[in-house]
């Protein structure tokens, strides 16, 4: 079951506990996704590969599926809408350090090639 959302509906004080990165069937293709909890839910968002040049952000849903990839313990993270006029991107960041874990979202909104964007920096935790 998926409950889709937008990305502004995530942006707050969160406790990030997880995030997995994989491919799955999209509307005509095989697609990129990636998937974190945050407060012990589970998000899930999926790439629309488009023509093969130019690619966005299909989706972003509710989700009951588990992560495998889990952390020990949770990280607290701030969840912002990038500050970037031509980005719909929610950038997850280190609520003690300031630096980005995860990046999810379309970049190039107002171009002609968007690019679908799922950036996870485990270094950061």
């Amino acid at each position: 079951m998926s409950d889709k959302i937008s990305l502004d509906d995530l942006v707050g004080p969160h406790v990030l506990t997880g995030v997995d990165t994989d491919s799955r069937e999209s509307t005509h293709r095989m697609a990129d996704s990636i998937s974190f909890t945050l407060d012990g839910q589970t998000y899930l968002a999926v790439e629309d590969p488009d023509d093969g040049y130019r690619s966005t952000m299909d989706y972003i849903a509710r989700v009951d599926e588990p992560i495998l990839n889990q952390f020990a313990t949770g990280v607290k993270i701030l969840a912002r809408m990038s500050p970037h006029n031509s980005e719909n991107i929610l950038e997850l960041l280190n609520a003690e350090t300031g630096k980005t874990i995860l990046r999810v979202g379309t970049d190039n909104i107002d171009d002609y090639y968007p690019c679908w964007v799922a950036e996870y920096n485990p270094e950061n935790l």
